[in-house]
């Protein structure tokens, strides 16, 4: 999605009802956002490694999770929003946590039940999310672009009017059912993936 910033909304329920006007595509499909909705629960702390402006945040909230850890080496997108999710966990004595650094970072470790994964979309990468990560989760992760990626394709230097984005297969998909048969991955099991568009998928810690 595109960078944007919401100055009008009267709390975060109105916030997300703009989003979904804004960029109804997003709905057409089954996708990450659907998983989240579906598998919060009342009282869940709820993480996202990779934040942007919040819009999937704001459906875990409004879903039930009373705590929110947002990482992002850049939290100036979430921050023009911040103000509608302290409102709305403040009728829920419920808690913002902001990390602005590298989801590799070990100061943004630590206890939640459940987590989106959707910051930098290399397979290196998701691979040390979920080896730092994974075992501070109690229930499940989300990941998304799991099926596709996009990759610009560059005519000049950075900037340059003739770039476009080219479609690739995703290797986060593959990397993640490969790393669950790895001895930390052992202990998660694969329950859903989403194939439309970029894709999305879900496991969930063994009972």
């Amino acid at each position: 999605m595109k960078r944007k910033e919401i100055k009008n909304a009267k709390d975060l329920e109105d916030f997300v009802e703009i989003l979904k006007r804004d960029f109804p595509e997003c709905h057409d499909y089954r996708c990450h956002m659907d998983l989240i909705q579906e598998n919060i629960k009342p009282g869940y702390t709820y993480k996202e490694l990779g934040a942007f402006w919040g819009y999937s945040a704001a459906l875990a909230v409004l879903a039930g999770a009373s705590e929110l850890h947002v990482v992002d080496i850049d939290m100036a997108p979430f921050n023009h929003h911040k103000k509608y999710f302290e409102d709305a966990l403040k009728k829920v004595d419920g808690k913002l946590v902001q990390h602005e650094y590298s989801s590799l970072d070990d100061r943004c470790v630590s206890p939640c039940d459940a987590m989106l994964i959707d910051s930098l979309h290399t397979w290196p990468h998701v691979y040390e999310e979920l080896e730092l990560h994974s075992s501070s989760v109690k229930d499940w992760i989300v990941f998304h672009d799991t099926h596709i990626i996009y990759k610009w394709k560059r005519h000049g230097a950075q900037g340059d009017p003739r770039d476009y984005k080219v479609p690739t297969p995703s290797p986060i998909g593959p990397g993640i059912r490969g790393w669950l048969l790895t001895q930390r991955g052992s202990h998660w099991e694969f329950v859903e993936e989403t194939p439309e568009r970029c894709g999305a998928m879900m496991i969930r810690r063994k009972k």
